[in-house]
């Protein structure tokens, strides 16, 4: 019980975690929990977790990009370039 709770409990739970968080715009902590699941699985459900990941970053790239946007409409160019280096990531 206590090496579930330190590494993250099963697989089911770390699954329902992953889904909440990104559910709720908590696309970095998705993304490692997803990375997390991917590792416990095998197969055909770990290429499922990966696929998600894919999303969390997807996501995370969007909202770069959306603040690349504002930034430029502010005129600050050097911030915006640091933010769509960071959405390229």
């Amino acid at each position: 019980m206590i090496l579930r709770k330190l590494f993250g409990g099963s697989p089911e739970a770390l699954q329902k975690k992953a889904t909440a968080q990104f559910g709720s715009g908590d696309y970095g902590g998705a993304l490692l929990s997803f990375q997390k699941l991917s590792e416990r699985l095998k197969g055909d459900a770990a290429e499922e977790a990966l696929v998600q990941v894919g999303r969390c970053k997807d996501e995370l790239a969007r909202i770069r990009l959306a603040e690349a946007e504002r930034l430029i409409e502010q005129g600050d160019l050097d911030m915006a370039q640091e933010e769509l280096d960071g959405a390229l990531e």
